[in-house]
């Protein structure tokens, strides 16, 4: 095999790994003396707010969910957001984006 063609070989893999559709939602749950940590990577989608709910259902006026690492969230997803946030969890890291969206899907009163 030729240097040029290991380097394409080895970027074809780098790219198909990297595309948006191989990468899911990760969620980490941890506890300190403030209360629960929750920690999401990826695209938030209807799928996994089960998930989400339930790790924030313990205590969520003491609950911080970590959203530097979120990527994008379906409308589903979003939902779920606004309604960890109105019942007292904190977002932390929100993209501006989702922020808008969030707000958005707040005004309309879904």
């Amino acid at each position: 095999m030729s240097t040029d063609s290991a380097r394409n070989q080895a970027y074809t893999r780098g790219t198909r790994f990297a595309h948006p559709r191989n990468v899911l939602c990760r969620i980490e749950v941890t506890r300190d003396q403030a209360g629960v940590v929750v920690k999401l990577a990826g695209h938030l989608t209807g799928a996994h707010v089960p998930d989400l709910l339930a790790s924030c259902a313990e205590r969520p006026s003491h609950s911080r969910v970590l959203l530097d690492e979120l990527l994008t969230a379906d409308v589903v997803g979003l939902d779920a957001l606004r309604r960890v946030e109105d019942h007292g969890a904190e977002l932390v890291g929100l993209l501006e984006y989702l922020r808008f969206e969030l707000d958005a899907l707040r005004r309309k009163g879904v």
